[in-house]
């Protein structure tokens, strides 16, 4: 857990750069994340900036404390995120394209939630 509160603090940090954008649905409580024992939800605004320093994050992380996302389970899930700006986040977090709906903790998820299947999981909408 005190890692968990490692990231978090480095993201809060991250994200007071006006360049970030969180998610419309995440903006009034300024949520950027959660996390559930070895799980992690990113949410940002679907644009490349906003998921770079996400993925900084992430990359600092890693670096710190030696822990690493699993490659094989990432996931992105986005809602009204299309053409070039959706294939260059996808380069850049080299994530698989999730679809709605999904399960997550054995319930099933859809465009009417948002939240997403993790163990790195990023949500983005415009």
């Amino acid at each position: 857990m005190l890692c968990l509160e490692y990231f978090s603090r480095m993201v809060k940090v991250a994200t007071n750069d006006s360049e970030f954008n969180y998610h419309p649905k995440c903006d009034p409580l300024k949520m950027t994340h959660l996390t559930f024992t070895d799980d992690l939800i990113l949410f940002a605004r679907g644009d490349v900036m906003s998921v770079q320093i996400l993925m900084d994050c992430l990359s600092n992380f890693d670096f710190a404390s030696g822990l690493r996302m699993n490659i094989l389970k990432p996931s992105l899930y986005t809602v009204g995120v299309y053409g070039k700006e959706l294939d260059d986040i996808i380069e850049l977090t080299n994530f698989l394209k999730g679809t709605m709906s999904f399960r997550y903790l054995e319930i099933s998820l859809g465009l009417q939630k948002t939240f997403g299947s993790l163990e790195g999981c990023l949500l983005t909408e415009k």
